[in-house]
């Protein structure tokens, strides 16, 4: 620790002149006015105290595009990091290098704490930028078992997030306490049926796959069983509640499941075989589920 002065010094430069860029090498070099030899040296030690992060150049994957995580946000991380998921501990730096993020919540098994080897961590990003998240995270979170969302603290007042399990892993107070008695659940079903018209138009005349439609009426799914009184999380018991309680649609079951192992597939990436639906048989499922749901609103 005793070269931290010069380091911190060479940092304070980036800070001042690239905060929430994308740095090129040149850029780099530039700035700290040293030989190439001594600039990858530099940011070699930068890198590994996390005070940088470096990520692919999308243009030219030759290339290494760098990022400078503020000081107080770098110090937060490393107060959290023993804490993180291991998955989350190259993600965070990254985050925090990006403008405006407010906070980062662990949803799914990792909330509830019942995950396993093959669960996804999933985590929501609320930030004044979304695109500029999904943007960002994009390829770190392609070779990693990260299931990564992000809106605005807006949309997450107004969201089903704050009725299901969540830990705040960051919050810097922007999205403040939600009074989860004034979300409008029915609001919410009404805007999920009509996204899901929407996507299944979109799916049946091949418009978009199917990593765009299940996740849409799996969600109107899920919003109608929280008119029952249900806030499970795993989509296993969610669609057992909605079956339960839809007895209607019983008969879809079965299929309906094995799209949803079809969907957890894709998402991982295991590459497990999975009998698909034809495409006309798939949209009947989905149309008959929507028009069950819509008999609530």
């Amino acid at each position: 620790m005793s070269g931290l002065p010069l380091w911190f010094t060479l940092y304070s430069k980036l800070v001042e002149f690239g905060l929430y860029r994308d740095l090129a090498f040149r850029d780099v070099q530039g700035v700290l006015g040293l030989s190439t030899g001594h600039v990858k040296q530099v940011i070699r030690k930068l890198l590994e105290l996390k005070l940088i992060v470096g990520r692919s150049n999308p243009l030219d994957k030759r290339f290494t595009l760098y990022r400078v995580v503020p000081l107080p946000l770098w110090s937060k991380y490393c107060e959290m990091k023993d804490g993180l998921p291991e998955q989350l501990r190259d993600v965070f730096p990254l985050l925090f290098s990006i403008k405006d993020v407010h906070a980062v919540l662990l949803l799914g098994s990792y909330a509830r704490k019942d995950f396993d080897e093959k669960s996804d961590v999933d985590v929501l990003v609320v930030s004044d930028d979304p695109e500029r998240v999904l943007d960002l995270t994009y390829h770190i979170c392609l070779n990693l078992p990260i299931d990564l969302h992000s809106c605005t603290p807006d949309e997450f007042r107004n969201s089903l997030y704050p009725l299901i399990p969540h830990v705040a892993l960051y919050d810097d107070g922007t999205c403040g306490e939600v009074d989860v008695s004034q979300i409008e659940v029915l609001k919410l079903l009404r805007d999920a049926i009509e996204g899901a018209q929407k996507v299944l138009y979109l799916y049946a005349n091949g418009l978009v796959r199917f990593h765009r439609v299940f996740p849409a009426v799996y969600e109107l799914v899920f919003i109608d069983t929280l008119l029952h009184g249900s806030t499970e999380q795993r989509k296993e018991d969610v669609l057992e509640k909605f079956f339960v309680e839809h007895t209607s649609v019983g008969n879809l079951k079965n299929d309906l499941f094995r799209l949803l192992r079809m969907y957890e597939n894709l998402t991982k990436a295991r590459g497990e075989e999975v009998e698909r639906l034809d495409l006309k048989g798939e949209v009947e499922i989905y149309n008959k589920i929507i028009s069950e749901v819509s008999k609530h609103v």
